[in-house]
């Protein structure tokens, strides 16, 4: 995975937002050619979050003039780790996994799989959650051949259909 922010802080009616935008290159098994899957969504006040977090947060600290510079634009950014588009670091999970500083740049990028479990989770029952099994990355082997070794591997749950509503999208 490559990773790239960008920030679009100012607009005309004083609102402000950061764009957090994560390209995932998903490279072709050739490793020749790469698709740019943009997974961001705007952060903004409001925004879904897990029920222990803060919300997100930005405050102007600067807009104007400093010394030398006619314009600078600074904001102090809060934010909850699992805000909005993100990585996880196998930590998150597993006491003495890597966290993420210590994950290799190398383990950020390669060919990409996604496992599509819409279905699944359409027929789950109210209040369970489905979850990824090897049944699902044997579904993907038996459509599309062995999964690359070095992939990086990503879930599509459909979820992204109850964003930006916090009640149907956290639960």
């Amino acid at each position: 995975m490559l990773f790239k922010i960008n920030s679009d802080l100012c607009s005309e009616d004083m609102s402000f937002h950061i764009l957090a935008t994560i390209w995932i290159v998903i490279g072709v098994l050739s490793g020749h050619n790469c698709r740019y899957v943009d997974m961001s969504y705007k952060l903004f006040e409001g925004l879904p979050k897990h029920p222990v977090h803060r919300g997100f947060n930005l405050t102007e600290i600067l807009k104007g003039p400093l010394g030398t510079n006619k314009f600078v634009a600074t904001h102090q950014v809060d934010t909850a780790e699992h805000m909005s588009t993100h990585i996880d670091a196998p930590y998150h999970f597993a006491e003495f996994a890597w966290k993420l500083d210590q994950i290799p740049s190398a383990n950020l990028h390669g060919p990409g799989v996604v496992l599509d479990i819409r279905e699944k989770v359409a027929k789950t029952a109210p209040g369970k959650e489905a979850t990824v099994d090897i049944s699902d990355a044997e579904a993907w082997e038996n459509k599309y051949g062995q999964i690359p070794k070095g992939a990086i591997v990503i879930m599509n749950s459909g979820w992204s259909k109850y964003w930006p509503d916090s009640n149907k999208f956290v639960g």
